[in-house]
């Protein structure tokens, strides 16, 4: 590790845990409450949990698709993934990505079990499945790789933070990945802070925000917690509180609003015993 690196290193372990401190500040009982309880009544009603996690599965590729600019509905987004039907009119493209992003969330769904240690093999499998759907013709347009980390520089439009050096990047998922696995019995605080942590290092030149939500949502399954869905009515919200976020590791808007959101899946799972 050379020398002008490591200051850097440093002060990413540091904004890391200021992050993280700034979050404990902020009660969560409220969730590890209907987690205790959400455990007490398994196992659901198979057909009924079925149903349930069909919807959640649509819901989460469709919003994760749709923030990143992809027009098909969720009812379209159902047909692809359903039936396997086309949507007269819409760009192949953003049928890849739906169908590339299912991929991600079938892979996290199929490991969650097994993965209470995270690994880098484990996220850039993530990201190859988000663009599986691109090679063989297709890939020419993701030149950086699929799967593969970065070799140029990356702007964020619309952002005031400029990603890291992408030298610097082997280095910083391992940062991130080590301290990501310090932290025990805290799923929820280190479910979100990967998604945060993925998102600054920006590991990828395209799709690093699908890849950190699914590796948010992976850390939460591998602890029992429901998904969390980003809904794309509140995408200006998400990106704001994310960008206060690059901007004062201090601020809980971020980690506000993901519980938000967790609160909704909450509900859902309710539905199945109340």
């Amino acid at each position: 590790m050379s020398d002008n690196i490591k200051p850097y290193l440093s002060d990413f372990q540091t904004l890391l845990q200021t992050i993280y401190t700034a979050w404990q500040t902020v009660d969560i009982t409220h969730f590890e409450k209907q987690k205790r309880e959400l455990d007490a009544h398994r196992p659901f009603p198979p057909l009924a949990l079925k149903s349930l996690e069909g919807r959640l599965e649509v819901d989460e590729v469709h919003n994760s698709t749709a923030i990143e600019g992809n027009s098909l509905t969720l009812g379209e987004t159902a047909l692809v993934l359903q039936k396997g039907l086309t949507v007269s009119g819409k760009p192949l493209k953003d049928h890849l990505e739906i169908k590339g992003y299912d991929d991600g969330y079938r892979y996290i769904k199929s490991i969650y079990q097994s993965a209470h240690t995270l690994s880098e093999k484990i996220i850039l499998e993530i990201h190859r499945l988000i663009f599986r759907h691109f090679e063989n013709g297709l890939e020419k347009e993701y030149a950086e790789g699929i799967g593969r980390y970065r070799t140029m520089p990356v702007y964020i439009s619309g952002s005031e933070f400029v990603p890291p050096n992408y030298i610097k990047i082997p280095e910083l998922m391992n940062i991130l990945i080590d301290f990501l696995n310090g932290i025990k019995n805290d799923c929820l605080r280190r479910a979100i802070l990967a998604h945060f942590g993925l998102a600054h290092i920006h590991p990828f030149t395209d799709g690093n925000g699908r890849s950190a939500r699914l590796l948010m949502n992976l850390l939460l399954l591998s602890e029992g917690y429901p998904i969390i869905i980003v809904k794309n009515d509140r995408r200006a919200k998400y990106i704001n509180s994310l960008e206060a976020l690059h901007q004062n590791p201090k601020d809980t808007a971020f980690f506000k609003l993901m519980t938000d959101f967790l609160q909704e899946s909450f509900d859902l799972y309710k539905s199945l015993y109340s």
